[in-house]
């Protein structure tokens, strides 16, 4: 038997989107919309500047939510929740804190959530406005644009 708060990786992170979208039902995630076919949707509640700034960044924003003409950012995490509470910081790399406060900066409402993996199956949701203070600062991905 495999436990998922075992696991590693980006698959426990997908998992987490896919319990936040269940929350949410106006949230896209950007990994399985294409960035065509929403941007047409929302475009008329952006400025050309947040147009530009979500097609040259869909990838490596998680999630987007439009509700009461209002767009909102998400930067999903996935944690385990233990007895005992953690210490530590998640960690990000300096590329996603740079794209998500210049996000800030061009009027976006940007927010983490962070998806808490209880026990029993159960999950629970914080969802906090976007500050780098909350994460540890990681190396350079492979997929972060330099």
């Amino acid at each position: 038997m495999y436990n998922l708060k075992r696991c590693n990786g980006t698959f426990k992170g997908n998992i987490g989107e896919c319990l936040f979208k269940l929350t949410k039902r106006n949230l896209f995630l950007t990994r399985f919309h294409s960035k065509y076919k929403v941007l047409n949707i929302i475009s008329k509640f952006l400025t050309r500047e947040q147009k530009d700034f979500l097609n040259s960044n869909w990838y490596s924003i998680d999630g987007i939510e439009l509700v009461n003409d209002v767009l909102t950012i998400y930067e999903i995490k996935t944690r385990n929740r233990y007895k005992t509470p953690l210490k530590y910081k998640p960690k990000t790399t300096s590329y996603t804190i740079s794209l998500y406060s210049k996000a800030i900066k061009i009027g976006f409402i940007v927010k983490t959530v962070f998806v808490w993996l209880e026990e029993d199956w159960n999950f629970s949701l914080e969802i906090k406005d976007f500050n780098s203070r909350s994460f540890c600062e990681d190396k350079a991905k492979i997929y972060d644009k330099l």
